[in-house]
């Protein structure tokens, strides 16, 4: 079947982004500004932890709810859906009512956990409709930037929040609508053939120290969260005020250069960022300027945003459920923002710019470690002709000589009854580590064909990507 131009893919992946990154986002500005007529400043925080934790929840339930619907009960996701635009619109109306704390707060904590599930979603859609698309990180950036966009034109040019909340909800409908239009025909599932993407045989590991890595740079994202709401809270500065086009400008650069760039230039840039926000944290605390501040913390959140959510979309392709991993980047951000909410808060209120400036310091340091430490994991993938060696030591004796390696070629072809073509592109892939695009110009294709036949040597062998393929390969044994 014929593959769709990659821009029309690039088009809905960006207005489906950006249509929930304006959901999430304003809903979060509407839930503060709601629950403030309840409690202080300090409550604001800690009820926005709530339900950052409960929409971490929703991330997490989306394979479930997945398997239900595809497994189980094919009517269910037509079903989930009208509960979700149902039940959506509400908690938009509670919240926008805010008759009292207690049922201000459940309508936020429900709303978010339908949120989380249809972020997970829709980063899941979008790593399928952006698979063999070496501009992901671009779309992600122009993706958030407009979301942004979109945010800003609300809280600046709506003031009545009847109004803003009847946006949101007509929104979430849209959104809802597009999810259930937009179809996948096209696609193929197959490896991530590119330069710039996460290649690793440890997909697991890598997952595990990535979100670590995620989890360390919350710490300092977060506090300069949590003071930037305080100060928002008590009037000193407006979150949605000029700067904040700031996220959305720092969004579409990150976006292009990771686009750029490879996988460890990536991680090394971002440490660079995070620099900048343990001395955005310090900035603050020594008293210095809330715009100067403000503008930092804009700048490095807009790029870690895009940061950890091309990261996990681009591990998904590796993983086995690439439905929980794709919007792994958002739920772990929130989950962790929320586990340290109230240390920040302490931290914050403290006073003791002594003890502010250690802490930080330190969280910075751990943080490079691990971010080299995940680079090194991440970055393990190696020539196929070494995957032997390393990876499968129940390799058969009889492929340690070359015209024995030639007589095992043979014999895997002919048993999966592989044709020439395939035959020719098998050898390519065991004897090179080159992207996609550069196989298919070798062999004198495009890309789309080349994916077709690794597709089906896929769908002969049973395996799921380009490197399950190799690895099957050199494990597989011949009958007797």
């Amino acid at each position: 079947m014929a593959k769709e131009a990659p821009w029309k893919n690039r088009i809905r992946s960006v207005i489906l982004l950006a249509l929930f990154y304006f959901l999430f986002l304003g809903s979060e500005y509407l839930f503060d500004n709601s629950i403030i007529y309840h409690t202080d400043s300090h409550g604001v925080v800690i009820a926005q932890s709530y339900i950052l934790g409960i929409s971490t929840l929703g991330f997490l339930f989306y394979p479930v709810f997945k398997y239900l619907a595809v497994k189980k009960a094919a009517g269910l996701k037509y079903l989930g859906i009208f509960f979700c635009f149902l039940v959506g619109t509400v908690c938009y109306f509670l919240i926008n009512r805010h008759p009292g704390y207690a049922l201000t707060l459940t309508a936020g904590c429900v709303l978010f956990f339908l949120l989380g599930i249809l972020g997970s979603s829709i980063h899941y859609l979008c790593s399928l409709l952006l698979i063999q698309d070496s501009l992901l990180p671009a779309v992600v950036g122009f993706g958030y930037a407009f979301g942004i966009l979109l945010q800003f034109i609300s809280n600046n040019f709506v003031s009545n929040t009847a109004i803003s909340a009847l946006i949101l909800c007509l929104s979430l409908v849209l959104l809802l609508f597009l999810l259930t239009r937009i179809r996948l025909k096209h696609t193929v599932r197959t490896d991530t053939p590119l330069k710039t993407r996460i290649l690793t045989l440890h997909p697991l590991r890598t997952g595990l120290l990535l979100a670590g890595t995620i989890a360390l740079m919350t710490c300092i994202f977060s506090t300069l969260d949590s003071e930037m709401t305080l100060l928002h809270a008590s009037g000193e500065l407006n979150l949605g005020s000029l700067p904040r086009l700031l996220l959305a400008l720092s969004g579409i650069c990150a976006g292009i250069l990771f686009s750029k760039i490879r996988e460890r230039y990536q991680n090394l840039f971002m440490f660079c960022v995070m620099l900048f926000s343990t001395i955005c944290v310090v900035l603050l605390q020594a008293g210095g300027s809330i715009l100067i501040s403000c503008i930092i913390f804009y700048l490095s959140a807009g790029i870690f945003a895009v940061y950890f959510t091309v990261s996990f979309m681009s591990l998904s392709y590796h993983t086995r459920v690439p439905e929980l991993w794709a919007g792994l980047g958002r739920a772990v951000n929130n989950l962790c923002a929320v586990c340290i909410s109230r240390l920040t808060m302490m931290l914050v209120s403290s006073g003791n710019p002594a003890v502010i400036y250690t802490i930080t310091l330190v969280i910075f340091v751990v943080t490079g470690i691990a971010l080299f430490v995940y680079t090194v994991q991440a970055d393990t993938y190696v020539a196929p002709a070494n995957v032997a060696d390393s990876h499968t030591p129940s390799i058969n004796p009889i492929t340690s000589s070359t015209s024995d390696r030639e007589l095992h070629f043979r014999q895997f072809c002919d048993h999966f009854a592989l044709t020439d073509r395939e035959k020719e592109i098998l050898q390519v892939l065991l004897t090179s580590d080159e992207s996609m695009q550069e196989l298919a110009d070798r062999l004198y294709i495009s890309r789309t064909m080349l994916y077709r036949h690794v597709a089906s040597l896929n769908e002969k062998t049973s395996t799921k990507s380009r490197i399950s393929l190799i690895q099957f390969y050199y494990g597989w044994e011949p009958e007797n």
